[in-house]
């Protein structure tokens, strides 16, 4: 899928555009501060509903304005379907040769609210969709940004956060999961403050009690009936506050029933995920170092690794940890078992790249992974994703901006420079490339003639 065109109103520093792309490489150029990068944030947010500069929609609101607007419209060519169901050419039953065209328009609308609230409107084929899940997807997006040079180094959230870009892009019900469980973590997070506000020994050891009668041998584990029974019988208890206690764990148990399970789906597709990743980023990074390095990447996780065990073993598993953990969690405060602890290492040629890789190898594995992206994404949705570019070539040597232009001919690209003598001759000879020059907020398309 590519993007035709994007329309833009009181986003950022621009007033209203409408920019048509071409469908190979997209030269965005000009000066620091000129409103270049807003343009790859607008396209980005139609594919992921999230900005790689921040985490605050009112941000992306022109200042002085109460709301704005990004449109955007998409085309996919694909082969006809022939008579025996698949997407090739049917020879017997002469079936057009013609690539067939299919037009998708997406279109987000943010207004200003009291107290500092935004309200945001989604829109495909101009119906309006109520969840981000089922508008995230339709159009796939790989970005490459100058910050993403420090995934290695950074910290275990902004890794989580490149594996949950890809699956939400990839396999809908991973992004309908975390969402869920990201709330049911929330829940329990604050169940595990109120505990601590009561009498710690008591709760440990109604804890204690409670868990072992929940999870004896000789009783089947049914932790919602359990707490209802609780509740029901709440008026004989002689302790007012250990009642309270009684209740408060018993409802923290039924939600670590419902935390497992949303928590063991969710690490199992993130091990089924890197286990596929492995193949195409050690491709690209023998590619990439003339064959010199190995690139792999393993999963860390609490407990084992998921990936070879059954979904249901993997529960059981959590449920266990948690058990083992709560009097940990009650002192923090916080939960301390699951994949949002999560994390990813890389290793080349089997050596910790965090440890021991040299910032041109570091750069070196990132653009292997950026590949690596657009190439697993294209596999698993039958669609080529787009590629953006941020202000990266600054950052690469020569030999590594030939690579990547050679690893992305088939792509379209969107890319942003404040120097065009930044782009390497590969870029231009190989490529239909299209010129946008960007000042104060005002795109204006140029000739190539005229812009080199």
């Amino acid at each position: 899928m590519k993007i035709k065109c994007l329309h833009l109103c009181n986003y950022r520093n621009i007033d209203e555009v409408t920019v048509n792309f071409g469908e190979n490489l997209n030269v965005i150029y000009g000066a620091n501060g000129q409103g270049k990068t807003n343009l790859l944030e607008a396209v980005y947010l139609l594919a992921l509903l999230s900005s790689h500069r921040t985490g605050k929609e009112s941000e992306l609101i022109k200042f002085t304005q109460e709301n704005c607007r990004i449109e955007g419209e998409f085309v996919r060519k694909f082969l006809p379907v022939s008579s025996s169901g698949n997407n090739q050419l049917d020879i017997k039953t002469g079936a057009e040769t013609e690539l067939r065209e299919e037009k998708l328009d997406l279109s987000i609308s943010l207004q200003k609210l009291p107290y500092g609230k935004i309200n945001r409107e989604l829109y495909k084929d101009d119906l309006p969709v109520g969840k981000s899940a089922d508008f995230i997807g339709n159009f796939n997006a790989v970005l490459f940004a100058p910050e993403d040079l420090l995934l290695i180094k950074s910290a275990p959230q902004q890794r989580r956060q490149f594996i949950n870009r890809i699956l939400a892009q990839s396999k809908k019900i991973y992004l309908y999961n975390l969402q869920k469980f990201n709330r049911v973590l929330l829940g329990r997070n604050r169940l595990l403050k109120e505990l601590q506000l009561l009498d710690r020994f008591e709760v440990l050891q109604i804890y204690r009690d409670l868990t072992a009668d929940l999870f004896s041998e000789n009783k089947p584990i049914n932790i919602q009936e359990y707490w209802q029974n609780l509740l029901q019988n709440s008026s004989e208890s002689e302790n007012d506050k250990k009642e309270i206690i009684r209740q408060k764990i018993s409802l923290l148990q039924a939600i670590d029933v419902k935390f497992a399970d949303l928590a063991a789906n969710i690490m199992q597709d993130r091990a089924e995920l890197l286990r596929d990743f492995n193949e195409p980023i050690r491709k690209f990074q023998e590619k990439l170092s003339d064959g010199k390095e190995k690139l792999t990447i393993k999963y860390v996780t609490d407990g084992e690794n998921p990936q070879n065990n059954a979904l249901e073993t993997i529960k059981e598993k959590l449920i266990a940890k948690i058990r083992q953990n709560f009097s940990n969690d009650l002192h923090k405060g916080y939960t301390s078992v699951g994949p949002q602890k999560d994390d990813v290492e890389f290793y080349l040629n089997e050596k910790n790249c965090r440890l021991f890789a040299s910032q041109g190898q570091q750069r070196t594995v990132i653009l292997s992974l950026k590949l690596a992206e657009c190439d697993y994404l294209r596999t698993k949705t039958y669609q080529t994703p787009v590629l953006l570019l941020d202000d990266v070539l600054s950052e690469l040597d020569e030999r590594r901006k030939a690579a990547l232009c050679a690893s992305v001919a088939d792509l379209q690209v969107l890319l942003t420079c404040t120097d065009l003598e930044l782009l390497n001759k590969n870029w231009l000879h190989k490529q239909n490339v299209s010129y946008y020059h960007v000042e104060n907020g005002k795109i204006l398309q140029a000739k190539e003639e005229t812009s080199l």
